[in-house]
């Protein structure tokens, strides 16, 4: 949905741009549930240019709307690749939610399955000035339990110590998981909470709230895509 990209992917926007990569963000939807879709496209061009993004496309298709009782997974996978299609010459990563959609959110994990079932086909367009057997990276986003997800810039801190306690990790936190292939973070959250205020049809206490006390604000922990 538009606003994902700021309240779930910032630090990310933001490692990327400082590595030298353009940043292409597609939302499969326009999040239109509340009559509000058009408008929240709009919204998300503007506030992902202010994350760093290159460009940002929101879809509006009847097969795989916002708040629909199901997908059409083999349709939005096939938008997908289109869409990559566009900037096949200088593809280098492509990131999603992992299965959890790190809200729970139903269309987070379709939009995960929709890149799935693209996954074959994304992995092979690389750029074009790449060794020919460099694939495409098809990264998904961490999602820690509730609990863990409102840490502030602590998640931080928190990430640190658990890179130090790594060989004590898997004993006594058996939710952490495997080290991630990337990790991008910042200890403030204001460029992510700048981004969130031109999202104004979404402007609400709780979404406040929850950019300043969300992990996701603060840091991202991307994993190589794990089915497909």
């Amino acid at each position: 949905h538009p606003d994902d990209e700021t309240m779930f992917f910032g630090p990310t926007v933001a490692g990327l741009r400082l590595a030298g990569y353009a940043v292409h963000v597609l939302s499969l939807t326009i999040g239109d549930a509340d009559g509000q879709g058009h408008l929240r496209a709009r919204e998300l061009a503007v506030a992902a240019q202010a994350l760093g993004a290159t460009e940002a496309v929101a879809l509006n298709h009847s097969a795989f709307g916002d708040g629909l009782a199901s997908w059409d997974i083999d349709l939005a996978a096939a938008a997908i690749v289109t869409y990559a299609s566009r900037t096949r010459r200088r593809l280098a990563k492509v990131v999603t939610f992992d299965a959890h959609g790190v809200s729970r959110h139903q269309d987070h994990g379709r939009t995960h399955r929709a890149v799935v079932r693209a996954s074959d086909a994304l992995r092979h367009m690389g750029s074009a000035s790449a060794p020919r057997h460099a694939q495409v990276e098809i990264l998904e986003l961490r999602t820690w339990p509730r609990p863990l997800s409102f840490s502030a810039s602590l998640s931080v801190a928190l990430r640190r110590a658990t890179v130090v306690l790594a060989p004590y990790c898997t004993a006594l936190c058996p939710w952490h998981g495997a080290s991630p292939t990337y990790v991008y973070e910042q200890w403030s959250c204001a460029a992510v909470y700048s981004a969130m205020r031109l999202h104004r049809s979404q402007r609400r206490w709780f979404r406040v709230v929850h950019v300043i006390l969300s992990r996701y604000s603060y840091v991202n922990e991307l994993e190589t895509l794990r089915h497909g």
